[in-house]
């Protein structure tokens, strides 16, 4: 029994000395819990690129993008904007950005240009095809 005793408390003081990290992040979603995966810093060596409304040429986002400007612009993730000089995001509620299917527009022009959407389990715009371009920095 003693023995026992000794093992269990030399595995949680080994445990207790490095906590793991949860793999997971609970995030309220509709009145019900939505699992999401761990926020990660890797994108933050990604290439910087500016995305501009199509009509009317206002720098809408900073977005931290994994190649570059060598593909097109599909979704953006939350997570990876990385400035917002409109404060599009930055000034609309909280319920609003988890709201899926919720419709983003340009504040100068009134064009829907994105809808909310959870890709691979993250929050994400999904970009509507020719309203929004991609320009270096």
């Amino acid at each position: 029994a003693d023995m026992s005793a000794a093992l269990l408390l030399a595995v949680t003081s080994v445990s207790l000395l490095r906590p793991r990290l949860p793999q997971r992040v609970s995030v309220p979603l509709r009145g019900r819990v939505q699992m999401l995966a761990r926020p990660s810093a890797a994108f933050e060596s990604y290439r910087t690129v500016g995305v501009v409304c199509t009509s009317c040429r206002a720098r809408l986002f900073g977005y931290k993008k994994k190649n570059g400007v060598k593909s097109s612009l599909i979704k953006l993730y939350i997570e990876r904007i990385c400035a917002d000089p409109l404060r599009i995001i930055s000034d609309a509620p909280p319920e609003r950005r988890a709201e899926l299917g919720s419709k983003w527009h340009c504040p100068t022009c009134k064009s829907a240009f994105a809808r909310t959407a959870l890709i691979h389990g993250k929050p994400a715009l999904k970009l509507a095809g020719g309203k929004v371009s991609m320009v270096k920095k």
